[in-house]
């Protein structure tokens, strides 16, 4: 299924001739879903990626970091699958790179998410 896409600030993408831009709607669900950063929502306080709490910190626990981000993605209707998650943290920079396969309505496909707290 797809969807109109969205650039990194949550804008729509458009194309150098004015046309509006599709994406594979899990994908872009996927990086949505861990964009969103924990309490952020005012009607579901406990959604949400605990960045700050649990990622950002200056002793992150990385495997426990990847159970938190596994559980996200696979609540985005359509995935079946994750596999090879990777997580770099640049603490400094506040930033975490998270990429991993995954397997969405049947297709399989490689993603990188850069979050930026």
């Amino acid at each position: 299924m797809y969807d109109l896409k969205l650039d990194r600030t949550g804008d729509l993408e458009i194309s150098d001739t004015g046309d509006v831009m599709l994406t594979q709607s899990v994908r872009q669900a996927v990086e949505i879903r861990l964009r969103w950063l924990f309490g952020e929502w005012r009607f579901a306080p406990e959604a949400g990626v605990p960045y700050f709490d649990r990622i950002m910190v200056k002793k992150p626990d990385i495997e426990g970091i990847k159970q938190i981000l596994r559980t996200e993605i696979m609540a985005v209707d359509g995935m079946t699958d994750v596999k090879n998650l990777q997580v770099v943290i640049d603490a400094k920079s506040r930033v975490a790179t998270i990429t991993f396969d995954g397997t969405a309505d049947g297709e399989n496909f490689s993603e990188e998410v850069l979050i930026n707290v």
